[in-house]
């Protein structure tokens, strides 16, 4: 499930939200949403044919931010192309997801001198 080099920041589970007459609601399954150094994994929690594991790379990702949705709480996420998702995520979970996807959002860190190789030829 993993490519080479990376590894899991976070796991938390989400349900898509939407805006009825209601108020918020959940719909569809409960799915795992896992948050990586490269990638934000969305997939179902158990088999369903149905279903197709979304994979959002940092490029594809503008902002997310904790939100109540009705009592609930929620995260809505900004992808590239304006489209906004809307999520319910399982109790008091919301923050750490979207510290999490902020982590991988952010640009790597990089040493402010660049190390000097010993026994390097000089010039």
């Amino acid at each position: 499930m993993f490519e080479q080099g990376e590894y899991q920041l976070g796991s938390y589970l989400v349900q898509y939200a939407r805006w009825t007459k209601r108020g918020w609601d959940g719909g569809g399954p409960w799915m795992r949403a896992i948050v990586t150094n490269q990638r934000l994994l969305i997939a179902a929690e158990t088999n369903r044919p149905y279903f197709s594991p979304i994979s959002l790379a940092p490029v594809d990702i503008v902002k997310i931010w904790s939100v109540s949705l009705g009592r609930r709480s929620g995260v809505i996420l900004l992808l590239k192309k304006r489209r906004l998702l809307y999520f319910l995520v399982d109790w008091g979970q919301g923050s750490k997801l979207v510290a999490d996807v902020k982590e991988l959002l952010a640009p790597p860190v990089s040493p402010r001198i660049t190390p000097h190789v010993p026994g390097g030829s000089r010039v």
